[in-house]
C-alpha cells in the first residue's frame, strides 16, 4: 500500500478540481467569417438551426455577464446600465453569432439575468461569508477590478440595501417552480414537443415512446429523460410493476366489497319481504276493530 502523499490526501481535505465556470473560448476566438447562424421563432426567441447553437449562445452570453468589461458589477440594477455599453454588447454578440434584430430584447434579457445572479453569487462567496474590508479585499475575485469590488462591498454594507435584501430573499424562498434546465431554454423545450405532436400526427399508427426518442434522440445510459437525477430505467420499471400489483389488488378489494355489498342488500330485501308477509297473516287473523260493527266487535273480544 502506497503511504499518503501528503497530510491533506491522509486526511481527506485536500481541495477537489472542479470543472469551473464556461469560458466558451472557441467562440471568443471566432472570426466574423466563422460566426455561426440563428433561427428565431415567432416571440424573438432562438431554437435553430441546430440545439447546440442554441445552447452555445446561452453559454457565451453567462461569460458577457461575468466580464467587468462589458458589464461591471458596480450598477445598482441593469436599467442603470449605460446604454452605450449594450450597445457594444450587441455588436460583439453579432460577431461571434449571425442573431436577427428580432432576437436583440432575448439577448439583453439573458445577459441580465445571468449578471444578476453572478452578482448574487460573489454576494455569497466574497462578501457574506467575511466579517470585515480586510477579510473581503484578501479573497476578491481575480475577475473583478478592486475598485469595482470595494464599491460592491460598501454598496452591499449599507442598512437600507440590507433591508431590501432581506425582503428579496424573503420573496424569493416563496417560489416553488424556477427554471433548472441550463442552457435549454423552454423555448427549445417548446419547438421539440411541437415537433413530437406533428410526428405523431403524420404517424398516428408509430408507438409514442418511438415517437419520442425520434423527436428528442436516443436517451442516456443509466437515466429516463424528463425524471431527474437518481431515477434509472431499472428502477422506473420495478416501479411500474409495483403499481400494476397494487392497482389489481385494489381492483380485487373492489370486487369483494361489491360483492359484500350485493349479498348484504339481498339479505336486507328477503328479510324485509318475510316481514312484510308475517305481518299480513297477522293483520289477516286479528282484524282491526274499527271496521267491525259494535256488535261483532264486543263478540270478538268475548271469545
Amino acid at each position: 500500500m502506497c503511504p499518503p502523499l501528503s497530510m491533506d490526501d491522509f486526511l481527506g481535505t485536500s481541495n477537489k478540481r472542479t470543472r469551473g465556470q464556461t469560458s466558451s473560448k472557441n467562440i471568443h476566438a471566432r472570426s466574423f467569417e466563422e460566426r455561426e447562424e440563428v433561427i428565431l421563432n415567432d416571440d424573438g426567441q432562438p431554437i435553430g438551426p441546430r440545439e447546440k447553437t442554441v445552447k452555445d449562445l446561452s453559454l457565451f452570453l453567462g461569460t458577457m455577464a461575468r466580464n467587468s468589461t462589458f458589464c461591471p458589477l458596480t450598477y445598482t440594477n441593469w436599467k442603470a446600465m449605460p446604454s452605450d455599453l449594450k450597445d457594444h454588447m450587441w455588436k460583439y454578440i453579432n460577431a461571434k453569432f449571425n442573431v436577427p434584430d428580432e432576437g436583440e430584447k432575448w439577448v439583453e434579457s439573458t445577459i441580465q439575468d445571468a449578471w444578476r445572479r453572478y452578482k448574487c453569487k460573489i454576494k455569497r462567496l466574497h462578501f457574506e461569508k467575511f466579517a470585515n474590508m480586510t477579510e473581503r479585499l484578501k479573497h476578491r475575485p481575480a475577475t473583478i477590478p478592486e475598485s469595482h469590488f470595494k464599491k460592491l462591498c460598501l454598496y452591499w454594507s449599507n442598512e437600507n440595501v440590507k433591508k431590501i435584501s432581506k425582503s428579496n430573499k424573503k420573496n424569493r424562498a416563496t417560489q416553488k417552480w424556477r427554471h433548472r434546465m441550463g442552457p435549454t431554454s423552454f423555448a427549445l423545450v417548446r419547438q421539440r414537443m411541437s415537433q413530437l405532436k406533428d410526428h405523431l400526427t403524420q404517424n398516428p399508427e408509430q408507438n409514442h415512446t418511438e415517437a419520442f426518442k425520434e423527436v428528442f434522440g436516443k436517451e442516456k445510459a443509466s437515466r429516463v429523460r424528463c425524471y431527474g437525477r437518481n431515477v434509472t430505467p431499472t428502477g422506473l420499471k420495478q416501479k411500474e410493476k409495483k403499481n400494476q400489483i397494487i392497482d389489481s389488488m385494489k381492483q380485487e378489494h373492489a370486487k369483494e366489497v361489491n360483492s359484500l355489498k350485493s349479498l348484504f342488500q339481498v339479505n336486507n330485501a328477503q328479510n324485509d319481504e318475510g316481514q312484510c308477509n308475517e305481518h299480513s297473516t297477522t293483520h289477516a287473523s286479528n282484524p282491526d276493530k274499527g271496521q267491525l260493527g259494535e256488535k261483532d266487535a264486543s263478540f270478538y273480544e268475548a271469545h
